[in-house]
């Protein structure tokens, strides 16, 4: 998924479509907490060169219907005509349809048009037969795009399949139930962050002392690489920052802590930048991730008292 003028793609589509049904849907951070919020999780690839995956948040879609009892399910075409014909179809009975396509190929996104390889989320909004173009829409754009254009984006997304995804908000809850329930994700997700996630973060930060010990080209890969993640999509600086938008009631400085965690994570990407130019040692580095793993465990253990300090 990409990432548009500070906006997760996936986040700002169910947000346009749901909050004609229950208005607390059109709220980025209602959609981020109810699809799980945040996470720390690192996935190593042993290449030749190593690589990780880092992640701020969780995607799920079953604990979106837990959460706001609106389905959410992704449909595989296997060509063109049926990918058509399902859109037509979703435009007559819905109005609109969700689907996944490549950036790459997109000619009115002019930051990414041939620059810039990623799944994006568009809606489809109507066809114009005069013109034979689609109406589509995204957190930065509404475009005419022509046929072509779409189903080729279509066709080259990551998973090299026509997809889209079918909402039924047949029950869907009530703004009061998804507050109540975004509340409870958020502290079990302190809980969780403590038992599990921190361990991971401990565990991350002999990766980066690893990156002194390393040839010169494969450190700078790297650094690069993990700077990338922690600024994309799904990566820490956006989910810290939408984690200061929603949180539970009366908890004191939250907010403004969350905004300071993010800015933190940012100073860190900005810094492996850095290092792989030979500007700034890797002391800074892993004295920026020590303030961070702090923060961290202090913002969580303080989410954890307030869930303490009600059962009581």
């Amino acid at each position: 998924m990409s990432v548009i003028r500070n906006k997760h793609c996936l986040y700002d589509s169910l947000g346009e479509i749901l909050k004609n049904h229950e208005k607390i849907l059109g709220e980025e951070s209602v959609i981020f907490h109810s699809l799980g919020g945040y996470r720390f999780q690192v996935i190593k690839f042993d290449n030749f060169i190593p690589s990780y995956a880092l992640r701020g948040n969780t995607l799920d879609f079953d604990l979106f219907f837990e959460n706001t009892g609106v389905r959410v399910t992704r449909i595989e075409e296997n060509t063109k005509e049926e990918a058509l014909k399902n859109t037509y179809q979703e435009l007559k009975v819905k109005g609109f349809q969700m689907v996944i396509a490549n950036c790459y190929h997109l000619p009115f996104d002019t930051i990414n048009y041939k620059k810039n390889s990623d799944n994006h989320m568009l809606l489809i909004h109507n066809y114009d037969r005069n013109k034979k173009c689609f109406i589509v829409s995204d957190s930065a754009h509404r475009a005419e795009i022509s046929i072509e254009d779409l189903m080729l984006a279509r066709k080259k997304t990551i998973q090299k399949k026509y997809q889209y995804f079918n909402i039924n908000t047949d029950l869907i809850r009530s703004a009061n139930e998804i507050k109540i329930n975004i509340n409870n994700q958020i502290i079990s997700n302190a809980e969780r962050f403590i038992k599990e996630d921190m361990k991971k973060m401990c565990e991350f930060k002999n990766e980066l002392q690893k990156l002194g010990h390393m040839e010169k080209t494969m450190s700078k890969i790297l650094s690069l690489g993990i700077s990338r993640d922690l600024r994309g999509p799904h990566g820490v600086i956006m989910s810290r920052r939408i984690m200061s938008m929603t949180q539970p009631s009366s908890i004191e400085n939250l907010e403004v802590d969350y905004i300071k965690l993010s800015e933190l994570w940012l100073k860190l990407a900005n810094y492996l930048v850095r290092f792989s130019l030979n500007n700034v040692n890797l002391e800074t580095i892993v004295e920026t991730y020590d303030q961070i793993v702090k923060n961290e465990r202090d913002i969580n253990y303080k989410l954890i008292k307030k869930r303490c300090i009600n059962e009581n």
